[in-house]
């Protein structure tokens, strides 16, 4: 909330639905993306998310990581890389990379590549 209301990760100015009075760096207060909101909710979601896998698998008499060990860690990854890869569009506060993309988005990628790699190879190993 402290970086909802210093204004250091404000979101764009918009007219859209979700959109806040909030300030910005320079202390220009506008209708702006509630980003630290949004991602606030979006961790709580993936959270809840994880906690009702792990107790499904639990309540079916899987081991803890079914299917593989480290499961839910490389889920979480992917799942909070695709959030934040969606609510860096919100931003406004991040250098541009290329077009609308910033080094988050590319940093995100890696990090949904890598996981879903992770989860692949996990898979494989586990059929054997």
């Amino acid at each position: 909330m402290g970086c909802l209301l210093h204004g250091c990760c404000y979101g764009r100015e918009t007219t859209a639905w979700p959109s806040l009075i909030l300030p910005d760096v320079h202390g220009v207060w506008a209708r702006r993306y509630p980003t630290r909101i949004a991602s606030i909710v979006a961790n709580l979601l993936i959270f809840v998310l994880l906690l009702a896998f792990e107790r499904y698998t639990a309540k079916r008499g899987k081991s803890a990581g079914w299917p593989f060990g480290g499961f839910s860690f490389l889920l979480y990854v992917e799942l909070y890389c695709a959030q934040r890869f969606y609510f860096e569009f919100w931003r406004a506060d991040m250098p541009q990379l290329l077009g609308p993309f910033t080094w988050t988005h590319l940093y995100c990628v890696i990090g949904i590549g890598l996981s879903t790699w992770g989860i692949a190879r996990g898979l494989r190993r586990a059929g054997r």
